[in-house]
């Protein structure tokens, strides 16, 4: 990577870094928007999901684990304009190949964007409203799957890692991890206009500055 690219990386995880010191001091109003007996139902079928996972899932979900992983590496070459070559998921095993140049954003895609999670939030926002309870079950389950495939993807041996910084990619992965989890719980509780303002005011430089001084 070039000396620019290099700067501009981190200038960027720096401002990353600030806004989400913005948004975490908003604990107090983020506490008071959410009520955890809006997510009761969706929290005992996530509980479901996870024993069923750990008991006997996790050993027939390789393909859509690296299905998962590759599909969303292949969106964000996409998005940064790379042109796909080639693209394959296997029980062992993944690639994308594309044309143009390799970029951070890319290789660590897989690590914060919970690309079948995306897909319900997606349809969540078009279906009709008496389906909307059995999306945001699919919603729940989907992002623990992702969690739970996180967990055993993310690795310092990982070259998606390393050659993307261990610093960089540990602050850059942890955020965008905070910052999207706070997007479903607030989607789920029917409170985008909410999340909305925990992002403007995490824009806020005054508040900011009030806070640090």
């Amino acid at each position: 990577m070039k000396i620019g690219g290099i700067i501009f990386k981190y200038l960027f995880l720096v401002v990353l870094c600030l806004f989400f010191w913005n948004v975490i001091n908003q604990y107090e109003y983020i506490l008071h928007q959410l009520k955890f007996a809006d997510y009761v139902d969706l929290v005992i079928s996530g509980g479901f999901f996870i024993v069923l996972y750990l008991l006997f899932l996790h050993k027939i979900m390789d393909f859509w684990e690296t299905f998962a992983h590759e599909l969303t590496h292949l969106l964000f070459a996409l998005i940064t304009f790379n042109k796909i070559e080639g693209f394959s998921a296997t029980d062992n095993g993944g690639a994308v190949s594309y044309r143009g140049r390799s970029n951070w954003l890319t290789s660590l895609s897989p690590y914060f964007f919970p690309i079948y999670t995306t897909f319900f939030v997606v349809l969540s926002l078009v279906i009709n409203q008496r389906y909307q309870v059995y999306i945001n079950h699919l919603i729940v389950i989907s992002y623990l799957f992702f969690l739970m495939t996180l967990v055993q993807q993310f690795s310092y041996s990982q070259s998606d890692i390393s050659k993307s910084g261990y610093v960089f990619s540990t602050i850059f992965v942890f955020i965008m991890n905070v910052l999207i989890l706070l997007f479903i719980v607030f989607h789920l509780g029917g409170k985008l206009p909410e999340f909305g303002h925990v992002m403007q005011s995490g824009l806020n430089v005054k508040r900011l500055i009030s806070f640090l001084s």
